[in-house]
């Protein structure tokens, strides 16, 4: 298996002021450029502000692969607003870092291959050079490589909350997948029902994105998100948590992993909830 990492920027309301009067105006904000506009599957989605119902009641099934964490009670969100990765990262986009001198092209120990990122689960055609392969989706990386391509482009990983209302889409209805309440298939998503086996390039699977346009957010690869697992603790008297994170203590916390793969087979791909240790490096 391997990592994603749909990094995201913050934005705030803006305040604007008439001669006479304040006024307060909600400006239209957009996406701003990364650190490095210029490469492939850069472009970003914006996710207004506004508050969602997170999780749900739905019951892990036994004998899930990755460790499950509980996605339960279903509790309320407001987040403000802020840009998402439309795609997962692609190699290029990775090995660009390591060009720079700022990612590590370190993963999991497998035999000597002809290519500077280690990467693994690529088509039989991928081997032993992938230059053919660099739209893939890069693998094999851990929550500290995946901070610090983040950090390459300006960014930072999102919180677990901010996936999820992304995934979910807007609007009081959450439905169990990014697209909807259609089961899988080819088009949608790759999991091992009815995926290729393997790792895919970041812009397949176009039907399946997310409400706002958001690539594979269910399957291909795993994302990590920016909080450690803890049990949800919703805010007391039903009120909405207010952009919830919960950074991890750089002792060997466990962190939450998003989005299920391509051999993970999910139920419900906007709630579930993975459990990996932060030096998992998605092999």
């Amino acid at each position: 298996m391997r990592l994603s990492l749909p990094c995201v920027l913050i934005f705030a309301t803006l305040l604007a002021a008439c001669p006479t009067e304040e006024v307060e105006e909600e400006v239209e904000l957009v996406c701003p450029e990364l650190n490095h506009p210029d490469r492939d599957f850069t472009e970003q989605v914006f996710i207004p502000a506004g508050e969602f119902t997170m999780g749900s009641e739905h019951t892990d099934r036994p004998g899930a692969y990755w460790p499950a964490g509980d996605e339960s009670p279903p509790h309320q969100v407001k987040l403000d607003a802020f840009c998402i990765d439309k795609f997962e990262v692609s190699l290029r986009r990775y090995e660009d870092c390591v060009d720079d001198g700022v990612c590590s092209p370190d993963g999991l120990e497998h035999e000597e291959r002809d290519f500077q990122t280690t990467v693994n689960h690529y088509p039989d055609e991928c081997w032993p050079d992938t230059e053919e392969c660099q739209e893939y989706a890069v693998n094999a990386k851990n929550y500290w490589q995946a901070q610090a391509f983040c950090a390459y482009n300006g960014q930072r990983l999102c919180t677990e909350a901010e996936w999820e209302r992304a995934a979910s889409g807007p609007g009081p209805d959450k439905p169990p997948h990014p697209w909807g309440d259609d089961p899988p298939n080819t088009d949608l998503v790759n999991i091992p029902s009815v995926g290729s086996g393997y790792v895919d390039p970041v812009d397949w699977h176009a039907e399946g994105a997310s409400a706002e346009g958001v690539y594979n957010m269910a399957g291909n690869v795993y994302e990590w998100v920016r909080d450690k697992y803890d049990p949800y603790e919703p805010a007391p008297n039903g009120e909405a948590l207010d952009n919830p994170v919960n950074l991890p203590d750089w002792g060997g916390a466990e962190v939450v992993g998003r989005g299920s793969c391509f051999f993970t087979e999910p139920e419900e791909t906007v709630t579930e909830r993975s459990v990996f240790p932060m030096d998992f490096d998605w092999g």
